[in-house]
């Protein structure tokens, strides 16, 4: 009786022996499985095709005719979409925090229970995917590659990788460069550049009212506008019915040796908002209530001319001192 007992206690003993020897080496098997490796094996080059999957929303950018462009073929911020296509391309993971199926559900990284679900391709194939769930702190979130159960914590959030095709939108499409522009029109005056060796050129403006000159600070400033322009996002090609678009509350237009651009700016007939209008293109953008203030601060005549200094009084200020100091 004691021998059985001894027996069954030392079979318990190897068999709790071997399960702490399996734990402990698929715990160490979880712990050096690549760990640092990259997380998605692509080149930024090689991607003409980006779609990202929400909840309830895609979003989808395409690399055509030298440029990237979003699904309405409007141009896309390129430089905003290589950085992202960059910083993916870098992407290393660390240990992995679970490796189960019910993991990749409890995490938000299932096929069908995610946050983003990223897809890149190339001439229609796929190359790369991610898949995006719970955040994991600050800029942070749990990942999957999506070829297999590894769930990682990696530096992305979800918010990173936008829904909202506007976010997409190259904003700065209609920016003219200053040193590119050699007229600007308002309000029936033109002003026009002319070169003035290797400083900044000079503006002549066609009418000058009387006892007033040209600030050429001035000038520079509402140039600073036409560079630095950006919308919020594009309304489509259609006018909406419910701006004001016969009454323009400030127009303006623009030459270059490439493009000659009329700016129309229109105000919402309820609400504080905003819409303008380009001559060379067919849609409708949206703009801020503070982009319009700077316009119509800058690109204002009454700004652009100033009063002609005294220069009588001026010369006549040391003579009267030479006068003064005579015994």
């Amino acid at each position: 009786m004691m021998k059985s007992i001894i027996r069954i206690l030392a079979m318990a003993a190897v068999f709790q022996l071997g399960m702490v020897a399996v734990a402990y080496t698929g715990g160490n098997r979880l712990q050096t499985s690549q760990a640092g490796a990259r997380l998605l094996s692509f080149t930024p080059a090689e991607i003409d095709s980006i779609r990202i999957d929400g909840p309830d929303k895609q979003v989808v950018t395409l690399h055509q005719d030298g440029g990237w462009k979003t699904a309405a073929a409007f141009p896309a911020d390129g430089k905003k979409i290589e950085q992202i296509l960059q910083r993916l391309s870098d992407l290393k993971h660390g240990l992995a925090v679970a490796t189960s199926a019910s993991s990749l559900s409890r995490f938000k990284l299932a096929k069908d229970h995610f946050e983003r679900h990223l897809v890149l391709s190339k001439a229609g194939k796929m190359v790369a995917e991610l898949y995006l769930g719970k955040g994991a702190g600050a800029g942070q979130s749990y990942a999957s590659n999506g070829q297999h159960q590894a769930v990682y914590s990696i530096s992305l959030g979800s918010y990173e990788l936008p829904l909202d095709e506007s976010q997409w939108q190259d904003k700065g499409l209609l920016q003219v460069a200053a040193d590119q522009v050699n007229d600007l029109e308002l309000d029936g005056i033109t002003l026009s550049s002319s070169a003035n060796g290797d400083k900044k050129p000079v503006w002549r403006a066609s009418t000058t009212p009387a006892g007033k000159q040209l600030d050429q600070h001035a000038v520079q400033q509402a140039l600073h506008l036409l560079a630095t322009l950006r919308f919020d996002k594009v309304l489509g090609k259609q006018p909406p019915a419910d701006f004001d678009l016969a009454h323009p509350i400030l127009t303006a237009s623009v030459r270059t040796s490439a493009i000659k651009r009329q700016y129309r700016f229109a105000k919402a007939k309820q609400g504080d908002r905003y819409l303008l209008k380009v001559s060379d293109r067919d849609e409708y953008f949206a703009v801020s209530s503070f982009l319009l203030k700077e316009w119509q601060k800058q690109m204002n005549k009454n700004v652009w001319f100033v009063d002609v200094p005294d220069t009588a009084a001026t010369v006549a200020k040391p003579e009267s001192k030479e006068l003064s100091s005579k015994p």
